[in-house]
C-alpha cells in the first residue's frame, strides 16, 4: 500500500539517507563520470481528505521517479524521487533503482524509449520479423555485444518492462549494500508491482529469458 497514512515497520523515511548514499555510490561504480548523479526527495503523504480515486490517480506522487533538470539550462542533472515517507522502504529503493539505471548507458537509452513511445514503436517495427528466435539466439552465452547492440532494437517494444526490471534489480542491490537485505514480504510487494506491467501480450512474450539475463548482465550481480 503506497498511500498509507501511518509509517510502515521499516519506513522509507527512516531508510532514505542510507539508501540514497548506496544509490549514489552504485552510480559512481557503474558510471564514474556521470554528471546525472544528483537526487532530490519529494515527500507526499495522503490526508484524510484524499479520496481513493485521487490516491490512484496520483500514485506516482507516493512512489515515483522523474528526471531532474537544471532550471536554467534544462540539462538532465539527476532524479527526483517522489515518495510517501510512510511507505515500506522497498518502494524508495525501487525508485532509487530507476536513478541508478538512468545513469548507465543502456538504462538511459531504455528510459528515453519509455518516455517516447512513438520512438519505441518505430524501433520495434524496425526489428519486425525477427521475433523470439532472434532474441534467443542473440542471448546465447558469449553474445553480450549482441544484447547491447542488435537485440536491444527488437526488444524495445517493452521499454517499460525492461526499465522496471532493472530498477527492481538495482533497488534490491542497494538494499543489500545498505545492510537492509529485502525480506520475503518486501520482495513479494515488488514482484506484485512488476507483474502489473505484464498486461500487454508483447511484454509477456518478450520478457522471460531476456529480462533475467539482461538484468544480471547490466545491473548489480549480488546474492539478492
Amino acid at each position: 500500500m503506497i498511500a498509507r497514512k501511518t509509517p510502515a515497520k521499516y519506513s522509507s523515511i527512516d531508510s532514505a539517507e542510507q539508501l540514497g548514499i548506496a544509490a549514489t555510490n552504485r552510480v559512481d561504480q557503474l558510471s564514474p563520470n556521470s554528471d546525472r548523479n544528483n537526487i532530490r526527495l519529494n515527500q507526499n503523504v495522503p490526508t484524510d481528505d484524499t479520496s481513493f480515486i485521487e490516491q490512484v490517480k496520483n500514485s506516482n506522487l507516493y512512489a515515483g521517479h522523474s528526471r531532474a533538470n537544471d532550471p536554467t539550462t534544462g540539462k538532465h542533472i539527476g532524479s527526483t524521487i517522489h515518495i510517501n515517507p510512510n511507505n515500506s522502504r522497498e518502494y524508495i529503493a525501487h525508485e532509487l533503482g530507476h536513478h541508478i539505471t538512468d545513469n548507465t548507458e543502456i538504462g538511459h537509452m531504455v528510459r528515453n524509449l519509455r518516455n517516447n513511445p512513438k520512438l519505441a514503436i518505430a524501433l520495434a517495427a524496425a526489428g519486425g520479423g525477427l521475433g523470439i528466435p532472434f532474441v534467443q539466439s542473440a542471448l546465447q552465452e558469449g553474445d553480450d555485444d549482441a544484447v547491447a547492440g542488435m537485440a536491444i532494437s527488437a526488444l524495445m517494444a517493452s521499454p517499460v518492462l525492461v526499465d522496471e526490471a532493472l530498477a527492481t534489480k538495482n533497488g534490491l542491490a542497494i538494499m543489500k549494500d545498505a545492510g537492509m537485505k529485502a525480506t520475503p514480504g518486501q520482495r513479494a510487494r515488488l514482484a506484485g508491482g512488476y507483474l502489473s506491467y505484464l498486461s500487454a501480450p508483447i511484454m509477456a512474450g518478450l520478457g522471460g529469458n531476456f529480462l533475467g539475463n539482461y538484468a544480471d548482465d547490466y545491473t548489480a550481480v549480488y546474492d539478492l
